[in-house]
């Protein structure tokens, strides 16, 4: 099997992961994309993730598989990232970290430990930009005998990370949830309504307490 067809495969199985925890993703031709390539880009939605890219890039010389996701500002997980690199048909370059954004997960650290010990693929310097991921960082040219094991095990790091993310989700609704909760008990306060409406008159004093007084989130 050639490293396109290995990228392609391991593009395929990892977007069958994302479908069980995202749904369908949004695929189309970007606007400046040629027809003289293979390339494939799908787009997923989720209310804790601001962003999460899948992709397969394919020409006569060069082989891509990357993945990013981002979380939400507001939520504490790590960026997630993967990218291998196919060029004159070998894999020169396979990355793939979880760069924090607040606090480190050492439960999703131990997937990129055991990355570096399992593995004797070589380890590849950093460009002298790349000081913004973690200690941890998974940055080799594989060798040709790991190649296989090594993205059969990072796809199981990705199914970590997305079952952490399921996780917050659920955390995520349940916050929402207990706000709104409280803001609508809130709103059903009768002398607070009634002490308003007589100053400000009844639709001015709803408005009031619905969207400065006690503003629920909107889902």
């Amino acid at each position: 099997m050639n490293n396109s067809t290995v990228l392609s495969q391991h593009f395929n199985e990892l977007s069958i992961l994302f479908k069980e925890y995202f749904g369908d993703p949004v695929a189309g031709r970007l606007p400046f994309q040629k027809d003289t390539h293979e390339w494939l880009n799908y787009f997923f939605k989720s209310p804790i993730f601001r962003h999460i890219h899948l992709e397969y890039y394919k020409t006569d010389k060069l082989c891509v598989l990357h993945s990013n996701i981002f979380p939400e500002p507001t939520v504490d997980l790590p960026i997630m990232g993967f990218d291998v690199i196919a060029f004159g048909g070998k894999i020169s370059g396979l990355f793939f970290d979880y760069t924090p954004t607040v606090t480190i997960s050492h439960a999703l650290e131990h997937c990129l430990e055991n990355l570096h010990s399992i593995y004797q693929s070589k380890k590849r310097p950093l460009p002298e930009w790349a000081n913004f991921f973690s200690d941890k960082f998974y940055c080799v040219t594989p060798e040709p005998s790991e190649i296989e094991e090594i993205l059969d095990y990072i796809r199981l790091c990705v199914q970590h990370y997305l079952q952490f993310g399921k996780t917050k989700q659920v955390e995520h609704a349940l916050n929402i949830a207990t706000q709104n909760a409280y803001c609508i008990g809130q709103q059903k306060n009768v002398k607070t309504f009634k002490a308003l409406s007589a100053e400000i008159g009844k639709d001015a004093a709803e408005l009031f307490m619905k969207k400065y007084l006690f503003p629920a989130i909107d889902i």
